[in-house]
């Protein structure tokens, strides 16, 4: 059960997670970051999902909106913005709380997205701005004024 037994005798290597051993059994306690119980195994999480936990009982999440967790595990890449870490049952994710002034909190692009030329933003702490077109006189290039 994870283990494995090298040349028998009393030598057991456990791959990943912290084990323990009661009567002659082994039991997985919990495992690390990046990864999930699988049962009787620590099992890394798929692209698209990651774990910040170390806990036999925290699973892998999907991956924030606006962010990035190609490789899996516990390695993201937190798109533009201001994120926070918040503890949510016990679960440690990450969530965006802010825009830059250029940018705008877009549901469609799942993050924050840059304003396109002739458009300016100041920023957004909620998810209703929208980027305004450049007031007259104005050189907007995108992005903030």
């Amino acid at each position: 059960a994870g283990g494995d037994c090298i040349a028998g005798g009393d030598v057991v290597t456990f791959a990943v997670g912290t084990w323990s051993a009661v009567a002659g059994l082994f039991s997985l306690e919990s495992c690390p970051s990046g990864y999930e119980s699988g049962g009787d195994k620590c099992v890394r999480c798929p692209a698209g999902e990651y774990s910040l936990g170390d806990g036999l009982l925290t699973p892998c999440l999907p991956c924030p909106s606006g962010a990035d967790c190609i490789n899996g595990g516990d390695l993201i890449h937190l798109g533009v913005g201001d994120w926070s870490a918040v503890e949510n049952d016990g679960q440690l994710q990450y969530q965006l709380d802010s825009c830059p002034s250029g940018y705008v909190f877009s549901t469609n692009a799942d993050g924050c997205v840059a304003c396109e030329i002739n458009f300016y933003s100041l920023g957004f702490r909620n998810e209703s701005s929208v980027c305004a077109p450049c007031p007259t006189g104005g050189v907007c290039s995108g992005g903030d004024v």
